[in-house]
């Protein structure tokens, strides 16, 4: 629900306890009536002034320049109609970025949310939080921000930007550090008025590599303070989403999700799609990564679904096999660790070490999670752990390593710089190449080999493996779909590794309805035959 409480100028000219409150308490209490929850959207950090010619002097960076993130030629991030091309801004709207330091925008956007929340929303929702980097404008360097910075680092802020070097890089990894405590801020003062409001803040564009260097605003980081994270993916957003493209990007899809996994813990991923058919492929990938789905038509997400009765079905079919779909956990004996920091001081070129990995993995079939920094925890749950161009040994990489039991593998100029490139390193570990690392990985029960009847190959085939319970889930994805979004393979051989007692196997086709399968057992291998179609799970007991 947008009652505009946040994103317009005028809003914060006028009492919300006159002209919000009301219509948040008549929306919740209607909603709830018929058993809808309710989110309410706040502005991350955008506020609009609409029909701006008619009235300058009104708009927010006028009458509150103290709130303006500032960049580094020490103008305000405030932008006249036009200036920024923009679906949502109208013609005649003028932009402008407000600083979550500003103490007095600050209290206001946390006064709204715990009385929104008071009065029984279900949810807080913030659209896409960042620090506003326009035609190499970089924010922010208001005086809020360099007092703040300076008490933080020690460093004056880095007006020159990576010519200023050490400074920087550690500007960088404060403003991620801002948001985190902005919304660590804002969830406990939530919580403390309604323990059931769920903060849900959605990033863009944590799909491309330097995406999060450009935002300032690290999902990741902020997980601890978030209830559920929402990822706007708009790949191929303005050529309509889904419906243009090619398997090339259905693995970037793939490649992302993995991202998105080991970014937070609750994932919603905004995608775009056109038409039904094109949304229903995107929705299968999306819970085959067990990511929650929300699809808008493409391009400005203003107009209506790509299709009300495939979403009214799609709907019903979740709601239905909801225990198969939900409270998995990912679950493979490969770790490839995304680096938070060698991504930033790098401008997101390691990144490329990472995506070679994981599509030489995909090609294989052997199963793998993607873990980030700030999770660094999570590296003793795997017997294999990659490093994929971690150039920055940083004290917390270092102290997880040193504790590291299972077998680790360099690969690029992993662990070749000190934590702020200041010196060359020696690593631990000769870096090898991504063939040779694949050849490392011998643990038989992590190791899913495809089979596609005729040609056994399995190309375009995509695996992911859970733990449910006392359940082992395979979701697999088909990504070579002919011009109807459709699959044309029939069936596929899987074999998988297992040992012990033969186990039941049975399997829910995406918008299908579960059947038990026959298992072959060889060995230690077992081996079933299955119609994957655009997507299905595997269950095995």
């Amino acid at each position: 629900a947008d009652t505009g409480i946040t994103n317009f100028a005028d809003n914060f000219y006028h009492d919300p306890a006159q002209s919000y409150y009301p219509l948040v308490e008549a929306i919740v209490d209607e909603a709830h009536r018929h058993s809808i929850k309710v989110f309410f959207y706040f502005s991350g950090s955008e506020i609009e002034t609409l029909n701006y010619s008619s009235r300058p002097e009104q708009s927010i960076d006028k009458v509150h320049p103290d709130w303006m993130q500032v960049d580094q030629f020490g103008d305000p991030m405030a932008f006249l109609p036009g200036e920024v091309e923009a679906f949502w801004l109208g013609p005649d709207t003028g932009d402008a970025w407000a600083n979550p330091l500003a103490p007095e925008y600050r209290e206001a956007i946390m006064t709204r949310a715990e009385k929104v929340a008071e009065l029984g929303a279900d949810g807080i929702f913030v659209d896409v939080p960042y620090y506003f980097i326009f035609d190499n404008r970089w924010a922010d360097f208001s005086g809020i921000s360099a007092t703040a910075f300076k008490e933080a680092t020690g460093y004056d802020l880095p007006y020159n930007l990576s010519e200023d070097g050490s400074a920087f890089y550690h500007w960088l990894a404060w403003r991620n550090q801002v948001w985190q405590d902005y919304f660590a801020e804002m969830n406990t003062r939530i919580k403390a008025k309604n323990p059931q409001t769920q903060m849900i803040v959605e990033e863009w564009p944590a799909s491309s590599n330097d995406g999060i260097l450009s935002t300032g605003y690290d999902t990741s980081k902020a997980d601890a303070a978030l209830d559920i994270a929402a990822h706007e993916y708009g790949h191929k957003q303005d050529e309509g989403g889904a419906i243009a493209y090619d398997q090339s990007d259905w693995q970037h899809t793939r490649d992302v999700y993995k991202w998105y996994q080991g970014m937070n813990r609750n994932n919603w991923c905004l995608c775009y799609a056109t038409e039904a058919a094109d949304s229903k492929a995107m929705a299968a990938i999306t819970y085959m990564h067990h990511l929650s789905f929300w699809e808008t038509k493409a391009p400005t997400m203003l107009d209506e679904s790509a299709g009300l009765e495939w979403r009214q079905s799609l709907l019903a079919w979740v709601k239905t096999y909801q225990d198969k779909l939900n409270g998995a956990q990912p679950s493979a004996e490969v770790a490839l660790l995304y680096s938070n920091h060698s991504r930033d001081l790098s401008f997101g070129s390691n990144l490329s070490s990472l995506l070679d990995m994981q599509h030489a993995l995909d090609r294989v079939g052997i199963p793998y999670v993607v873990i980030t920094e700030p999770n660094l925890q999570r590296i003793q749950d795997f017997p294999y752990l990659i490093l994929p161009d971690v150039i920055y040994q940083t004290d917390d990489l270092k102290e997880a390593l040193a504790n590291y039991q299972g077998e680790l593998i360099l690969l690029g100029d992993s662990l070749s710089q000190s934590a702020w490139g200041e010196e060359r390193l020696s690593p631990p570990e000769e870096p090898v190449s991504v063939a040779d690392a694949l050849k490392q990985l011998k643990t038989t029960p992590a190791r899913f080999v495809v089979l596609e009847e005729g040609d056994n190959d399995g190309k375009g085939l995509y695996l992911e493996t859970f733990k449910q319970g006392d359940a082992f889930q395979i979701r697999l994805f088909d990504s070579v779909l002919n011009e109807d979004f459709l699959p044309e393979r029939g069936k596929v051989t899987l074999q998988f590794g297992w040992q012990g007692e033969t186990p039941s196997v049975s399997v829910l086709p995406f918008m299908g309805e579960p059947r038990r399968l026959v298992t072959t057992r060889i060995g230690d291998t077992i081996q079933i035959k299955v119609d994957v179609g655009l997507a299905a799970i595997l269950t095995i007991h």
